[in-house]
């Protein structure tokens, strides 16, 4: 058979090799990568930069008392509780709480923030035992719980 007359089925395909095949997923790959690294760089590290300053506090630490005095100064009627990694029970005011600090897999650089608009008084409850601080009335205060040790400061960015 003349091999102009072959019919079309006889003919051989193009079909695509394998190699060809790898250096389009590979080119498809690297377009991903790079859009992805553009938005990490653009997008997630700037609301990760504004999520920072709203949760890093600096301020003077607030009182921190023991129990008796915790309850005589405003404690024995703090009835507002939070159970956010750790119980945090005010007597006024509202409580916003995040974690900050996980940038591994297993997050065991996690630990919480809770800001407070005006607590009067804090009682931070981990496993490491209960930890009173008296901020006061109508101060905003942030209470950071690092390995179950909390520390208090006043001030506060509330969003609310």
């Amino acid at each position: 058979m003349d091999e102009k007359f072959k019919d079309f089925a006889f003919r051989k395909r193009g079909i695509p090799s394998l190699k060809a095949l790898l250096i389009v997923m590979g080119v498809a790959l690297a377009a991903v990568l790079a859009v992805q690294w553009i938005y990490q760089r653009t997008v997630v590290a700037r609301r990760e930069e504004a999520r920072l300053a709203k949760w890093t506090i600096q301020g003077p630490p607030c009182e921190s008392v023991d129990a008796k005095t915790y309850d005589l100064r405003g404690g024995a009627r703090a009835k507002k509780a939070i159970n956010f990694g750790a119980v945090f029970t005010r007597q006024y005011g509202h409580v916003e709480c995040s974690w900050m600090g996980a940038k591994d897999l297993m997050a065991q650089n996690a630990y919480v923030v809770c800001q407070f608009t005006g607590p009067n008084v804090i009682k931070v409850e981990t496993s490491k035992g209960a930890f009173y601080f008296v901020p006061g009335v109508g101060q905003p205060a942030t209470v950071q719980v690092r390995k179950d040790v909390p520390r208090c400061v006043l001030g506060a960015k509330f969003a609310g």
